[in-house]
């Protein structure tokens, strides 16, 4: 027997003890994640070298750190919202929302159809949670791990569509700040929209750089990106809507670089045809879901039958947010918007509030030092964002995810909570921190050569030349 072997069998001893333990002492709240815990890292034992195979292969190790730190933020996220919180944060309602689902599931009252998730916002969330425990019981912390689970194949989604989309991109310097993050190893590691719709939109961004970088078939990547778009839209349908405007615009310039290219082979024109095809596809999806994001956020007056135009239905709906979530603790004042050219500024303020200069309390604190980290690391890397302009001439992906964040800066510039706006910022933080890694820009180095150097190898360069002695 090894000493690995021997090492094996007394953590199994030990985790038998624990769990034992745990099992008289503890409630099934806390010690049904001895028994889901295991399960979920058994689960991804194979999933990860799947994942991150050939050239990613050197990533596994730290996707299992990865895996570890979202474990560590569920752990965390629970303490605070059952603890400090007292279960009234929406992590509390969702759980007892699902218990009584799983309950009358188990007992036979209802039938396993009524627990699979068809409905949207809220609705969606109970059910998946009540599907959830059907199947591991209705412990709390074991159902955090699970949605953490869910989390993070979101985040490693992201990280295969930026390496296979970007040439020459950082993948080994990405994957440590979309895995270690603080803010993405804390948002998402709970019971809660904020992971599942982190997992959809993973998996629609993945489907994009696949079609983005001509990377397989595009049947398989239409497939995953409506895999990833139609739960997303149920549970957030203003992020499907966002994700699915900055695909089509990114098909438009991927289709826009083609023809400049002027390719003439029968399959090259097929190719072209077939992004044409996707784009009237897109263009009819997104319509869709813009359509439902509306009526979401801004529902029709059924009452007086009011139809509002497009125009004032958005006005309406940013007046609504900053409303809503300019209440309670870390309130401040929202960035206002009159016109297009406020977008930058907007979007910009929005995507890296707070700094260290604007954090007034320990909550604040927090999320200040991670992003005045983030600023200070974006001019150390410095090359990476001089380049980025260059790139977007010949990198559709670099499109799409610019528009992502760009939009999403712009939509959120009215909140008005600090606590909801880095919560929803956690879900495209994934594609912001792309720029942090894109290929650096050198500039020509011009190296001065003597004439006579230049006369020598030329000489020697006739010399070599057929007929010359």
């Amino acid at each position: 027997m090894t000493g690995r072997d021997r090492l094996l069998i007394a953590g199994a001893a030990i985790y038998l003890l624990v769990t034992g333990w745990a099992m008289t002492a503890l409630s099934y709240d806390i010690w049904g994640v001895f028994i889901v815990a295991p399960v979920l890292v058994v689960a991804s034992i194979p999933l990860i070298p799947i994942a991150f195979d050939g050239r990613l292969a050197r990533l596994v190790p730290i996707a299992w750190l990865g895996l570890g730190a979202k474990f560590g933020g569920a752990i965390l996220g629970y303490i605070v919202r059952f603890d400090s919180y007292g279960g009234s944060a929406d992590a509390g309602k969702y759980h007892e929302a699902g218990r009584l689902l799983a309950a009358d599931v188990r007992s036979g009252v209802a039938s396993p159809v009524s627990v699979l998730p068809t409905g949207t916002d809220t609705d969606f969330l109970e059910q998946l949670t009540g599907l959830v425990y059907t199947v591991i019981g209705s412990s709390r912390l074991a159902g955090f791990l699970v949605f953490t689970w869910f989390s993070y194949w979101g985040l490693v989604f992201a990280i295969k569509a930026a390496a296979i989309a970007i040439p020459k991109f950082a993948t080994r310097r990405y994957a440590c700040l979309v895995f270690f993050l603080p803010s993405i190893a804390y948002w998402g590691s709970s019971i809660g929209k904020e992971a599942v719709v982190g997992l959809s939109l993973g998996v629609a961004t993945y489907g994009a750089a696949l079609l983005l970088a001509d990377r397989g078939r595009r049947s398989t990547a239409v497939v995953f990106v409506l895999a990833g778009l139609i739960p997303a839209a149920r549970v957030r349908p203003h992020f499907a809507a966002i994700w699915a405007g900055a695909l089509v615009i990114g098909l438009f310039v991927k289709f826009g670089m083609e023809l400049v290219e002027q390719r003439d082979s029968t399959e090259q024109r097929r190719s072209r045809l077939g992004v044409l095809v996707l784009l009237a596809v897109a263009g009819v999806g997104f319509a869709v879901v813009a359509s439902i994001t509306l009526n979401y956020l801004n529902p029709v007056d059924q009452v007086n039958e009011q139809q509002e135009a497009v125009t004032d239905r958005f006005s309406s709906i940013f007046d609504r947010v900053g409303e809503q979530t300019g209440q309670g603790g870390s309130v401040y004042e929202p960035i206002a918007i009159s016109g297009p050219w406020d977008w930058p500024y907007a979007a910009t303020r929005t995507l890296t509030r707070p700094l260290l200069p604007e954090a007034n309390t320990l909550n604040e604190f927090l999320p200040a030092i991670e992003m005045t980290a983030l600023v200070a690391l974006a001019v150390i890397s410095w090359r990476r964002f001089v380049n980025v302009p260059f790139l977007l001439l010949r990198t559709p992906y670099l499109v799409f995810a610019l528009l992502c964040v760009g939009t999403w800066g712009v939509a959120f510039a009215s909140f008005g909570n600090l606590g909801l706006l880095v919560r929803q910022r956690s879900l495209v933080l994934p594609l912001l921190l792309v720029f942090w890694c894109v290929p650096e820009w050198w500039p020509a180095v011009r190296t001065t050569v003597p004439a006579q150097v230049r006369r020598e190898s030329s000489d020697r360069a006739g010399s070599r030349q057929p007929g010359i002695t």
